[in-house]
């Protein structure tokens, strides 16, 4: 297979071949090969981040990413400027866990199809599978999170907050991520 090409990438920095090591055997060849030919950064006008896997499980533990199984732990692989992390799912394949709608959807079985979304931002795959609409609202409105950094309603639409573009915040992924864990509980599925 080879990889799909990633016409905006932004990169960030190179993956480490411990994470590389870490996961090779355990996850799809796909993921492999995006960490080796493009590292972390940014894709699909900055709403997709490659991000380093270790950081998120530590910071966010095998319950807050929700899924253990007989054949292993769920991956993250991606967040999403919009406080989303995208898993790779033993048995499953890549799994959107969308905290800020307490949602989970699947991404596609593959990273590929992931990507391929991306050709037509517009279209109702991504709009409805990731909950697209209000990003390029939210990056008019508020500029571009930097990588590590994503938008989050403040209060959260869980705790009362409206959920609007106006709501949004911009901050720390990983914390965000957190606090949203805490606040509502691991997103079962």
């Amino acid at each position: 297979m080879s990889m799909v090409e990633i016409s905006d990438f932004e990169k960030v920095g190179d993956v480490q071949a411990e994470v590389i090591d870490r996961f090779q055997g355990r996850i799809p060849s796909d993921i492999i090969e995006l960490w080796q030919e493009y590292g972390y950064g940014t894709f699909g006008n900055g709403y997709f981040r490659v991000i380093d896997p270790i950081e998120y499980l530590d910071a966010l533990g095998v319950e807050g990413i929700g899924k253990v199984t007989a054949d292993g732990v769920a991956v993250p692989v991606i967040a999403t400027a919009m406080t989303d992390l995208i898993t790779w799912e033993p048995n499953i394949g890549m799994t959107n866990l969308r905290f800020r709608d307490e949602e989970v959807s699947g991404a596609g079985f593959e990273v590929k199809n992931v990507v391929a979304k991306l050709k037509r931002p517009r279209a109702n795959s991504v709009v409805e599978a990731m909950n697209w609409e209000m990003y390029p609202e939210a990056v008019e409105l508020h500029g571009m999170p930097e990588y590590g950094k994503s938008f989050t309603y403040v209060p959260l639409r869980s705790l009362g907050g409206p959920g609007t573009v106006e709501s949004l915040k911009i901050n720390d992924t990983v914390t965000a991520m957190q606090l949203m864990i805490e606040m509502q509980g691991p997103l079962e599925h």
